[in-house]
């Protein structure tokens, strides 16, 4: 800094008197200047000192190096030392002869690759990663350089293992419900995970796992501890198939079908969704409507047979038999009545 200031101090009292009252031939203090610059194009006809403002040559006409960013703004004497125009001579490219390398040397290509002249801490650092084995997406997109590039000073980032164990082991191995350590569960934390969030829109292949059990609808938004028992997950049941609803849902099946000693086939009735709304399509059997929409037990009276059935308990026999004086081979008998009425109504229908 002194050098600098001594050098404008010279230059100062070299200059600052009018050209006419200068006697002799003056040294010029700038060294060989570049083909195509004289010193017009700084200096006036009044005085050496003040320069011109602004300047009226092209600097990167005459040097091979454009003034952009915070290089239009620096003092000629930044990087021309003691006002020596002809030195340095520094290639476009080369950045590393001005500005030290903060990378040392762990980066590849020129410095321009990643900075512009405005800013040293301007960096694309999205579309620079975008290039590299690791894009950013999700939370990474918020995350400070600093907190995956721990080890690294004044922004020196070299290169760090890209699997997600290596920055979030700490979450594997304290991870409850489930689990992962004592489940098993592997380190490549993309099979589930998304870089979201740890916790929102976990994607595990259940299917594969679990003997082909998809968890769908109002399965897939249970905790994994409502059918497994951590830390190891062991189930806290014993399906013998997927299909085995009754294995789980076994307190749901004596409250509403105990009594009635329903089939346990439960997904002939029911959906994942929920347990209420079930739906049974009666018509290929018999229709139900009017009357006949009663509870099951009032037709199916043998607990748990729902091939048997009877008409009886509604249909009294001696109205029955005064509306079928004229119908020959007529029985008051359920299965006789079935046959006339599958549909329900008329003989026949």
């Amino acid at each position: 800094m002194r050098t600098v200031l001594r050098a404008v101090v010279a230059l100062t009292a070299a200059f600052s008197a009018p050209l006419g009252a200068q006697e002799g031939p003056r040294r010029n203090p700038h060294g060989a200047l570049p083909p195509g610059l004289d010193c017009g194009a700084c200096h006036t006809a009044d005085a050496w000192l003040p320069l011109r403002d602004p300047l009226v040559f092209d600097h990167q006409r005459v040097s091979g190096f454009p003034l952009t960013g915070r290089h239009a703004a620096a003092a000629c004497t930044r990087c021309h030392l003691d006002g020596r125009f002809d030195e340095p001579r520094v290639p476009a490219d080369q950045c590393g002869s001005c500005h030290a390398d903060v990378h040392q040397a762990r980066l590849p290509g020129n410095c321009s690759r990643c900075h512009a002249t405005t800013s040293f801490r301007d960096v694309p650092s999205v579309a620079l990663h975008a290039r590299t084995g690791f894009p950013l997406s999700g939370s990474h997109l918020q995350a400070p350089c600093e907190s995956c590039h721990r080890n690294d000073r004044s922004g020196a980032f070299a290169g760090v293992p890209a699997a997600c164990v290596a920055c979030h082991g700490a979450a594997y191995a304290a991870s409850a419900s489930p689990d992962h350590r004592a489940a098993g569960f592997s380190t490549d934390c993309q099979q589930c995970h998304g870089t979201l969030t740890w916790t929102g829109g976990v994607a595990f292949d259940h299917a594969r796992v679990a003997r082909g059990f998809l968890l769908v609808e109002a399965h897939a938004l249970l905790r994994c501890a409502a059918c497994h028992m951590p830390p190891g997950l062991a189930l806290r049941f014993t399906p013998s198939s997927p299909d085995d609803c009754l294995a789980c849902h076994q307190a749901q099946y004596q409250q509403a079908h105990g009594q009635a000693g329903f089939p346990t086939t439960c997904r002939d009735c029911h959906s994942q969704t929920r347990w209420g709304g079930a739906s049974f399509d009666h018509a290929p059997f018999f229709p139900l409507s009017g009357p006949h929409r009663a509870s099951c037990a009032t037709c199916h009276t043998v607990r748990g047979d729902f091939t048997t059935f009877s008409c009886l308990g509604c249909h009294a026999q001696g109205a029955t038999d005064r509306e079928h004086r004229e119908v020959s081979g007529y029985t008051y008998d359920s299965r006789a009545c079935y046959r006339c009425h599958a549909r329900g109504k008329g003989e026949g229908s």
